[in-house]
């Protein structure tokens, strides 16, 4: 339109005053028709964003006071009878306290059940609050909206059995305050821009804090003094600027799966603990404050497992305190330390956290005793993986892996500390650099630094078992350096070109490729040292290769194959016994055949006639009377008269 306006007057340059003025005329009605739906959309828009205001203003309802049970029957503009069942209903209020001098719902010394739902509360004089609960139990304050006051969005006093929940708090001193109040839940609510977040005070216990959205406060969440067994779980705390958790003087409080993020104040704690014990902070995501992840000052039994602490401008821990337990942390691209354990800090317990990336120490420890360090991964830290001061002892540091950190794997200036069973390597300085007294030091595992494998400086130390090779320019010389007085070193693996225990297998090999014990002879105690097992081909690591039941060593010595299960001492022998047992039965048995035999012919020849007459052949063995007997006769015969011829 504006276009054709001005094209139009070009055109109509040479005209007479008369046409041009009707001209203008046509033109305004023109311009008039086209703005006027515009204008229309533009009232609709203004209409419909200030449609809430308007309502609120015509809506303006009275604050309500209750202070007995027979007050809700006056108050209660949704019905009920205040059981359980069929509780006193207060809904779609509209409250400007402005100029009232009162909160804008108070209830009092009450039992009956009630809900206050859907209320807009706003604007209340100075040190009155939205809604205010004392010595009430039994109440719901639900979807309600609370805005602009100097004092609480809600208060419960000396109030037990309530539900605050899905409430929107904004621009408040307190959006959600308990004070000697318990088993209370407070769930869902949003609370904006006041100086706390949730507040808990005296003596308030057993109450469930679950997934709120706290933001843009001074405080997001504290629990005062002899606040105790109440659960803090997934809420988001987003953008405070003083303290985000702050936990003082009170104990059996546990803090779960919250996520903490981008504390914009100066020097903003994601969690703090104050002379609190048995604390438990497990599962949290803690990020982007400007001071520490979690700072625990001078508190006992606090148990820290499975949080994700990231990105901090200064320490990822600080634990001062007795009997702490650090387990699965993530804790990583802090400012300064990843942990620091200070202040007489005890028996404090650290194992398998990741620690990795911090700008200074991945653990530093400052007059602490007594402390366990175990199973944890180490790496990739600016200055040392762990550090222990002077007066940090009778510690251990068993079973880490430690690496690629920019200075020392282990920094050890304290006395009487084990440092057991570590796997050290590709650390730009030492591997571990001992300046304290009195330490043992024992089957590391200690490759690839840039420096030293161990360099002490300290007195009196024992070094043993400890594998040390390829570090420095990897010549054996350069694997250990010791300017101490008194120091031991006993059966460490200096150098990879060493063999040991003597058997054959160079030490490098044995731990690299084999598995086998470079101090032992015979890994597997069965009679065959590990270098004729790898000749024979059995397994240096089992004593009886096949399983058969029998050790390779014996095998080989009563020549049996150590490879063949069907093979073995036993079988052999049952073979030689079986053998024997058919050779013997075979000969018993020709013993026996002959004798019968023997027998046999011997029967045979006494029955067998005499050469001659078969007259004279006695049909029968006689004895020496009967033939005796026979030749008289016969001469008597012969003499008779009858034997005459």
């Amino acid at each position: 339109m504006v276009l054709f306006l001005l094209c139009s007057s070009f055109y109509w340059g040479g005209c007479s005053l008369k046409i041009k003025l009707k001209f203008i005329i046509l033109s305004i009605i023109l311009l008039t028709i086209f703005l006027f739906p515009l204008f229309l959309h533009s009232q609709n828009q203004f209409e419909y964003k200030n449609q809430n205001d308007i309502e609120l203003f015509i809506k303006a309802d009275d604050p309500i006071n209750i202070t007995h049970n027979n007050n809700f029957s006056s108050h209660a503009n949704g019905g009920g009878s205040g059981t359980s069942n069929d509780p006193w209903i207060i809904q779609n209020l509209v409250i400007n306290a402005n100029g009232k001098g009162t909160h804008g719902i108070f209830i009092k010394d009450t039992t009956d059940y009630f809900k206050i739902i859907n209320c807009t509360i706003y604007n209340m004089d100075a040190s009155k609050g939205g809604i205010i609960l004392e010595n009430v139990i039994n109440g719901i304050i639900y979807n309600n909206t609370i805005e602009n006051t100097d004092s609480e969005g809600v208060c419960l006093n000396r109030s037990s059995n309530n539900i605050i929940s899905s409430n929107y708090i904004d621009d408040t001193e307190k959006s959600i305050y308990l004070n000697q109040s318990s088993h209370n839940n407070i769930s869902n609510n949003h609370c904006y821009d006041a100086y706390f977040g949730i507040r808990l005070d005296y003596q308030s216990k057993d109450n469930a804090i679950i997934n709120n959205f706290v933001n843009f406060s001074f405080n997001s969440l504290f629990l005062y003094d002899y606040c105790e067994y109440n659960l803090v779980f997934n809420n988001i705390f987003l953008k405070n600027s003083l303290y985000c958790i702050y936990i003082v003087n009170s104990d059996f409080n546990n803090l779960t799966q919250n996520i903490i993020y981008d504390m914009n104040g100066i020097e903003v704690h994601g969690i703090t603990i104050s002379n609190s014990n048995n604390i438990t902070v497990n599962d949290n995501s803690i990020s982007d404050c400007t001071g520490n992840g979690i700072y625990c000052m001078t508190s006992n039994n606090v148990s820290f497992n499975n949080n994700c602490i990231f990105d901090n401008d200064k320490k990822g821990f600080v634990i001062s305190g007795n009997n702490c337990r650090c387990t699965n942390n993530l804790i990583y691209n802090n400012n300064e330390y990843g942990i620091i354990i200070s202040s007489v800090s005890n028996n404090v317990n650290l194992t398998s956290n990741h620690i990795f990336n911090n700008s200074k120490n991945g653990l530093y420890f400052i007059n602490s005793v007594n402390n366990t360090i175990m199973n944890n991964s180490i790496y990739d830290n600016l200055e040392n993986g762990i550090e222990f001061q002077f007066q940090c002892n009778t510690s251990s540091i068993n079973d880490n892996k430690i690496y690629n950190n920019t200075k020392n794997g282990i920094l050890l200036a304290g006395y009487n500390n084990d440092v057991l069973n570590n796997e050290i390597f590709k650390n730009k300085e030492n591997g571990i650099f001992v300046s304290g007294d009195a330490n043992q030091i024992s089957y590391n595992f200690i490759y690839n630094n840039s420096l030293f494998g161990i360099r002490v400086t300290g007195d009196f130390n024992y070094f043993s078992y400890n594998i040390i090779w390829r570090n420095f320019d990897n010549t054996e010389i350069k694997q250990k350096s010791d300017e101490g007085i008194g120091n031991i070193w006993l059966y460490n693996i200096i150098g990879d070109q060493s063999d040991t225990d003597g058997d054959g297998i160079i030490d490098f090999d044995e731990i690299m490729y084999y598995g086998t014990n470079p101090y032992l002879l015979d890994t597997d105690k069965d009679g065959l040292n590990d270098g004729l097992e790898l000749i024979y081909g059995t397994n240096p690591l089992l004593a009886d290769t096949d399983g058969d039941g029998y050790l390779d060593g014996v095998e080989i010595g009563r020549g049996t194959n150590p490879l063949n299960p069907l093979d073995n001492p036993y079988t052999r022998e049952i073979g030689t016994i079986f053998l024997i047992s058919i050779i013997s039965a075979v000969i018993i048995t020709l013993v026996a055949l002959n004798f019968f035999l023997y027998r046999k012919v011997k029967k045979l020849e006494l029955h067998k006639p005499k050469t001659g007459s078969v007259a004279d052949t006695p049909s029968k063995k006689e004895s020496p009377k009967t033939i005796k007997k026979d030749d008289d006769r016969k001469i008597n015969n012969k003499m008779s008269p009858k034997g005459k011829k």
